[in-house]
């Protein structure tokens, strides 16, 4: 159901609401998700009816595409987008590399840097895809990137450039010189996938050269460039939403309505946060606070 219109009445509201003729009827499935889909094409295919409501107060809690509803209660709206899911990016100089390194999970330090300005970084898991990169950190990240933005992967968070710098220099006495036609020299230390394209980056930024100095910039510096979000279907949260500066603190009403009780909760008003449930957390109290000031 969704609300076809809204008016001020005497005591509250005057809705006429948009809802199913009938309750709804769809094939059983084992999961959820085919389920989720016949109730979806049944809801899609079922008569409607609108149905006129009175309802002394309002709160608004459709989550993370309030449009429609922000529309028919003329909220003001900051633009939606998707965020909390993979980035679509690039290794720099090598449009080769996220096919070699799909599917390649490491362990990395995350800097988000921006006209050579590190504005952001945080540790965790970074999962290799074929158009970016993926995990937890990677979302977190989602929320700050714009186009053209620079990462910087540090596959050696526990270790200082100097340290990373001895352990490398060890390794010369033990196996011999390094050289970048050789990415076995890594074995050990980097999974082959990513020996070979740091091998290839280490070619293209330093021809000729076999010192392990350049190689300690290269493992704490692995640069991508920022294309956009991606797999946004999957996204976790919306960006945008009901203006935060629409709505009054604390009760979360709307300030554009003075006699008839509105008020925004949620997905729907535009906050967001990092992973963590920390969403989840908004929604559940940002609820009981919207509901409590009725």
């Amino acid at each position: 159901a969704y609300v076809a219109s809204a008016h001020k009445a005497s005591e509250g509201w005057a809705l006429q609401i948009d809802r199913p003729a009938r309750a709804l009827k769809a094939k059983k499935h084992d999961d959820r998700k085919s389920e989720l889909r016949s109730l979806r094409k049944a809801l899609a295919d079922v008569p409607r009816k609108n149905v006129a409501l009175q309802a002394h107060a309002v709160i608004i809690a459709t989550g993370g595409n309030p449009t429609g509803i922000a529309d028919t209660f003329r909220l003001p709206l900051t633009s939606l987008r998707p965020i909390l899911c993979p980035v679509s990016a690039t290794v720099f100089g090598d449009r080769a590399a996220l096919k070699t390194l799909d599917g390649l999970r490491v362990r990395a330090r995350l800097t988000l840097a921006r006209n050579h300005n590190e504005l952001w970084h945080e540790d965790g898991e970074v999962l290799f895809r074929t158009f970016g990169i993926s995990g937890v950190a990677v979302f977190n990240l989602s929320r700050r990137i714009q186009h053209g933005d620079t990462i910087l992967l540090d596959v050696f968070p526990d270790l200082s450039k100097d340290e990373l710098l001895d352990t490398l220099n060890r390794r010369v006495e033990l196996l011999g010189g390094f050289s970048p036609r050789d990415p076995r020299w890594l074995d050990g230390m980097l999974a082959p996938q990513l020996s070979r394209v740091v091998c290839t980056a280490f070619e293209q930024c330093h021809p000729g050269s076999n010192d392990v100095i350049h190689l300690v910039s290269i493992l704490k510096h692995f640069k991508l460039l920022v294309k956009g979000t991606a797999e946004e279907r999957s996204a976790q949260v919306t960006r945008g939403g009901v203006s935060v500066e629409s709505i009054s603190t604390p009760s979360l009403r709307a300030r554009s309505v003075v006699d008839a009780p509105l008020y925004v909760c949620g997905e729907a008003l535009d906050i967001d946060a990092d992973c963590g449930g920390f969403n989840l957390a908004w929604a559940w109290i940002s609820g009981i606070r919207a509901a409590s000031s009725l």
